[in-house]
This record gives C-alpha cells, sequence and structure tokens, in this order.
C-alpha cells in the first residue's frame, strides 16, 4: 500500500480556502496552518464582545476541508442579514460559542470539525493573542489587521511588518511541517493571511530544518499599499525577507490572460494586476512554473456579506491542485 503524502499549506484567508478545496480530493494527508491575527469584520466585532480568538481563516478553512452535507456546509456559512447580527457569520458565532463553553479554542475546531466531516487538520499558527503592526516611513504604526485598509492611502508608505507581542508556534504546527512531504505556502493578502505566519517563532525555523520541497503559489493581483506594482519576481523578494532566503523552491503563477473588461469590473480599488516578468523568474534560485490559473467565472460576494469587500479574480482550485500534485509527486 502506497504511504500517502503530507501536505501542509500555511496562509489564511480565500487563498488557503482555494487551495484546500482542491487538494482535498486527492488522497493525502493534508494539515493547514492557519493565520490567527485577523481583526476585521464578524470575527473582529466576536473578539472584541467575548473575548474569543480569531476564527474568520479557521472557519474558512474548515468549510474547505468539509465532507458533510450540503445543509451543514451552508448553515455554517450562513450570515445573518438584519439586527445586531447582521454581517456575522453562523459559524464563527458556532466557534466562538463552543471556545466560551469549552474553554479551549482548539477543542472548538475540534466540534467543528466534527460538525462538518472535516477530512485534514486545521491548525492555528499559534494559539498566543498578539496582533500585526504595519511600520511605516516616517515611524508612524498602524495597528491590527482590519487598520492595513488605510495602506490603500498615499500618505502610508509601508515599511515592514510585525507583531505587537513575539509569540511561539503551536506545537501542532511544527509537528506538522516536521512530517512533511511538501509545504504549500498559499496565494493571499500578503501582509494580512501571508506573512503574519512567518512572523509566529519557530514556524521559519521549521521549515529551514525541513527536507519538504517550499511551494510558493502566487496571487494574481498586488494589492496597493503592500505589493503595488512589484513583478512576480520583486514581490518574492519581498516575501523572502519573512520567509527566509532560498528556502522556496517552487513558484506556481497564473500565465493565463485576463480579459480587460473582466479585469475593471471586478478588481477592487486597492488592486493592481501583478506582472511577470520571466527573464527575472529564469534567474531566480526557484523554479518558476507558468499555468492558466484563473477561475471560470469571478466570485459574487453574498448581499449580507456586508463587513469585508472580498477579492472576486481567484484561482480556479483544481487547476491550481493539479499542478502542485505534479510537483509533490513527481517534481518538475
Amino acid at each position: 500500500m502506497v504511504k500517502k503524502k503530507n501536505i501542509v499549506t500555511i496562509g489564511g484567508g480565500t487563498g488557503t480556502s482555494v487551495t484546500l478545496t482542491g487538494l482535498k480530493k486527492y488522497p493525502i494527508n493534508l494539515s493547514a496552518i492557519v493565520s490567527m491575527m485577523d481583526s476585521g469584520g464578524s470575527t473582529g466585532r466576536l473578539i472584541r464582545d467575548l473575548d474569543v480568538h480569531p476564527m474568520g481563516d479557521i472557519r474558512q478553512a474548515l468549510l474547505a476541508l468539509s465532507r458533510s452535507n450540503k445543509e451543514n456546509r451552508d448553515f455554517f456559512d450562513f450570515r445573518f442579514e438584519s439586527g445586531n447580527l447582521k454581517g456575522h457569520n453562523a459559524g464563527n458565532l458556532f466557534l466562538a460559542g463552543f471556545e466560551k463553553q469549552l474553554g479551549s479554542f482548539e477543542s472548538a475546531i475540534e466540534k467543528a470539525s466534527e460538525y462538518l466531516g472535516v477530512e485534514g487538520r486545521v491548525i492555528p499558527v499559534t494559539l498566543t493573542r498578539t496582533e500585526l503592526v504595519a511600520h511605516l516611513k516616517g515611524g508612524r504604526k498602524l495597528f491590527k489587521e482590519h487598520s492595513f485598509d488605510d495602506l490603500e492611502k498615499q500618505k502610508n508608505v509601508f515599511v515592514k511588518l510585525s507583531l505587537s507581542k513575539p509569540v511561539k508556534a503551536n506545537p501542532n504546527a511544527i509537528k506538522a511541517i516536521r512530517a512533511a512531504d511538501a509545504i504549500v505556502i498559499c496565494p493571499g493578502n500578503p501582509l494580512r493571511s501571508v506573512l503574519p505566519n512567518f512572523l509566529v517563532s519557530g514556524i521559519r525555523q521549521a521549515i529551514k530544518k525541513s527536507k519538504a520541497p517550499v511551494i510558493f503559489c502566487s496571487g494574481i493581483m498586488n494589492k496597493k499599499g503592500q505589493t503595488n506594482k512589484m513583478d512576480l519576481a520583486e514581490g518574492i523578494e519581498m516575501f523572502e525577507e519573512y520567509i527566509g532566503k532560498e528556502l522556496i523552491d517552487y513558484v506556481i503563477y497564473n500565465s493565463g490572460t485576463i480579459n480587460k473588461q473582466v479585469l475593471k469590473k471586478n478588481q477592487l480599488t486597492d488592486e493592481l494586476l501583478m506582472p511577470i516578468n520571466k527573464e527575472k523568474l529564469d534567474e531566480a534560485d526557484y523554479k518558476a512554473i507558468g499555468v492558466s490559473l484563473l477561475a471560470k467565472d469571478t466570485y459574487k460576494q453574498n448581499k449580507s456579506d456586508v463587513l469585508i469587500k472580498r477579492t472576486r479574480i481567484r484561482h480556479d482550485p483544481q487547476k491550481l491542485a493539479t499542478i502542485i500534485m505534479r510537483i509533490v509527486q513527481k517534481g518538475l
């Protein structure tokens, strides 16, 4: 009997959800390490009101790995459209309620995993509360992840990302990385979803010690105030300041063309199409693989999801998973 590969994903938000949705169709052991610095939307309100852990990114990962019936999944993703709960997500309330009842966020995740029939593991990158800090030119700072919306303003020039206080990695995250046959860095918002994981003490060090290939999945769009007009190679250089130099073995990026009308209609105000400079990529230490990764249809945000604007131009989960698995199984 062939031993299943252990695949570890690192990220948060939509990018992780898309990656897991595609990968769960393969006979592999999946572990999703998820960022814990979310402070906006329904999650932010529950943190402030109930003193619970950030659960929004965890909820999305659980849903992506769910094999439960549509009724259960729809409930966990249901958002209230009116009243004091307007914009709140039922899955977020589920996790917050069980955390308060059981006194443990990990126990709440176990309950949600049972309810949703999750195949795989969703692992918070840390269980210690901390906040993101964006350092700006001139010494000013933006505190908490949801305040990063202000990075879009021209007066706010981003310099570096840090945490309000140092925190150690969840031991289960370290164990997953040590056992990994491949480590996948998911696409997603750089400062809000992906890089926060690498600020947690122990994550970067564990990846450095691992012999597993590191696969970096690039986003399709740049973010104003974060990666701005950087081409892909320049963006990876910025990522490597946090992830570590020469740790990335493969880079997967979208080589498909986006229709100009589709782009104009669907790109958010803080998004720019990421340029690809193939000459720079060919000179890099990692192997860059361009594939048409665009989802056929753009994302349509639910009208009840009023607290956060979500990116509409996304990867196709199956296309992304296919190229990841080719690398894992054969190398490229």
